[in-house]
């Protein structure tokens, strides 16, 4: 064999592992339809909300977001918390570029959004909110 055969079958074998385009895997689901979305694991590739991100982007690369809403006061605790999982293409200009969180709280409503860029990284592993802090948001009105 030839040296510039074997160097065309090694550019071919490099250029079959690449991609034609980008794209990223999310959980994709909303816990107000689907209450299984609230209890997503890491690595759960398996699960019929991991799927790729697919769709018009305009040019952008798509990444991988997560939004909790918890309405404080409801007596229903499955009602409490909607869980929204999604692929997003407009960055949140507020956030640094890496994996990060934003919260925004209001009277009775508290708000976390996120948004990272690697596969599968809006599990419910990264973003579960804290029991106790929920515990203690729901008895502080009570003691106050």
């Amino acid at each position: 064999m030839s040296t510039s055969f074997k160097v065309q079958v090694f550019c071919l074998a490099i250029f079959s592992l690449i991609g034609l385009g980008y794209s990223i895997k999310c959980y994709q689901c909303n816990s107000g339809v689907d209450p299984d979305c609230a209890a997503l694991t890491v690595n759960d590739t398996s699960s019929k909300h991991y799927k790729e991100c697919t769709g018009d982007y305009e040019g952008e690369s798509p990444f991988c977001r997560i939004y909790v809403t918890n309405v404080l006061h409801i007596q229903e605790p499955e009602k409490a918390v909607r869980i929204l999982r999604s692929c997003g293409w407009i960055r949140n200009k507020t956030l640094p570029q890496q994996e990060s969180c934003r919260n925004d709280n209001s009277d009775f409503i508290l708000k976390t959004k996120c948004q990272c860029f690697k596969d599968g990284c809006n599990s419910s592993h990264h973003w579960e909110p804290s029991k106790l802090l929920m515990v203690l948001f729901l008895i502080l009105p009570i003691l106050w």
